[in-house]
């Protein structure tokens, strides 16, 4: 019983591990490229008008004195690295 636990336990940080490395390093690129925190949360709304948070990967840079618009697909805030994650739709 604790031969098969511990490999439960093993196995269960084998595989955390080899999820998250992916989104990790997906996080480190996207802070790299915006110059700043590489993750947001963005409001969304759910089943029956209830707002939830979705935790969203940054492809943007911030710019200041800039309100929040709709994006076009040529916007010069775009980072290059965010353009990938738009297109493969990893952000």
């Amino acid at each position: 019983m604790l031969i098969k636990r511990l490999f439960d336990v093993v196995c269960s940080l084998f595989g955390i591990l080899i999820l998250w490395l992916p989104v990790l390093t997906l996080w480190m690129l996207a802070s790299i490229s915006t110059r700043s925190n590489g993750i947001f949360l963005h409001k969304r709304v759910g089943r029956k008008g209830r707002l939830f948070s979705l935790i969203k990967l940054k492809t943007m840079r911030p710019i200041k004195g800039i309100e929040t618009t709709i994006t076009q697909s040529s916007d010069s805030r775009i980072t290059k690295f965010g353009a990938f994650l738009r297109k493969s739709k990893l952000d």
